[in-house]
């Protein structure tokens, strides 16, 4: 159940970008759905459309924003498990992996409230004007 709402969420990111039809086609290429062959998807979700057709939808400024977004969600997800491998090295003793994950995390646990707040705190605003 959780992957179809993840799922169902990512599309649904994806449509506020391309339509319905690529937003499946870059589900389906960055492997979303590999369990199917390519035939077997373009038939429930393509309306049947060739391989060498939807192959060309790279080219298209909005696929490529929508990919581009996919790309920055996914990323995240990488980062999780960077940080997880990094930890599980660093407890088995190894020190370049400890010291690697106390730098990747102060960047990754950054607070961007904090990082605002202390922006604003050199703003001055003169009352008298």
């Amino acid at each position: 159940m959780a992957v179809a709402n993840r799922e169902k969420s990512l599309l649904s990111k994806l449509c506020e970008i391309t339509t319905r039809q690529k937003a499946y086609w870059i589900l389906y290429k960055y492997g979303m759905y590999s369990a199917e062959s390519y035939e077997d998807f373009a038939r429930k979700f393509l309306q049947g459309s060739p391989k060498e057709v939807t192959d060309n939808y790279i080219y298209e400024e909005e696929v490529q924003q929508a990919i581009k977004r996919l790309m920055k969600i996914m990323h995240g997800s990488k980062m999780i498990n960077l940080y997880d491998t990094y930890y599980a090295k660093a407890l088995a003793g190894d020190v370049n992996s400890a010291k690697f994950l106390m730098d990747f995390s102060k960047e990754f646990f950054k607070d961007d409230k904090d990082e605002l707040m202390g922006l604003l705190e050199d703003v001055r605003i003169d009352e008298d004007e």
